[in-house]
């Protein structure tokens, strides 16, 4: 005899239901009132009450760049081919290309298309970037100039941006 289990959905919840969970969480967030600085001069916000479950965790102010954070090598190239990519998968887009015709235009096997659209970036420079950029019939400019800020040290940025 075959036994076959077939999935209950739950019932949905009313608008009351869930605009009670909103505010009980904006009243815990509210209440959690223990602020402190650490060394870096980040804020840090840590809860008041314990919960059964969980442990206590401190919220932390991470820099611009999420590599930094991670603690990754290379951190500024890394953010510089994430937006790169995604420049890139946005013209991919815009021209409604399947990922063989990508492929075929990029002049790149499909499961590098694949990886390049998941943001698995290992095996694209920010040159190889720029150049399928180019293929898509896209110029690509780098200006250089002094940074807006009164401040002259430090790290200057770089960014991509697109064009209208």
């Amino acid at each position: 005899m075959i036994t076959r289990h077939f999935y209950k959905p739950q019932p949905l919840r009313t608008l009351e239901e869930i605009r009670a969970d909103i505010l009980a969480v904006e009243r815990e967030a509210e209440s959690a009132s223990n602020w402190r600085s650490n060394t870096t001069g980040n804020t840090m916000k840590t809860k008041t009450k314990a919960t059964p479950a969980a442990s206590v965790a401190a919220i932390e102010t991470g820099a611009c760049n999420v590599f930094v954070d991670l603690g990754l090598a290379d951190p500024d190239e890394r953010q510089l081919r994430v937006q790169l990519a995604m420049r890139l998968n946005d013209l991919l887009q815009a021209e409604g290309l399947t990922q063989a015709a990508a492929a075929k235009r990029l002049g790149i096997a499909q499961p590098h298309v694949s990886e390049l659209k998941n943001y698995k970036l290992g095996r694209f420079s920010s040159e190889r970037l720029l150049h399928c950029i180019t293929l898509l019939n896209r110029d690509v400019e780098i200006f250089i100039r002094p940074r807006a800020g009164a401040d002259s040290t430090g790290v200057g940025a770089v960014m991509v941006w697109a064009a209208a």
